[in-house]
């Protein structure tokens, strides 16, 4: 939803890089969400 990252920067990428990235970028939509659904 919110990703422009190009393919070789995830290829380049370790499992736990791409774990952690994962897990900030779903944060960030779950943020994203909860301010739309409070009206902001």
């Amino acid at each position: 939803m919110n990703n422009h990252t190009p393919l070789s920067e995830w290829l380049s990428m370790t499992l736990r890089e791409l774990r952690y990235w994962i897990r900030a970028n779903n944060a960030v939509i779950d943020e994203e969400r909860k301010e739309a659904a409070d009206g902001k």
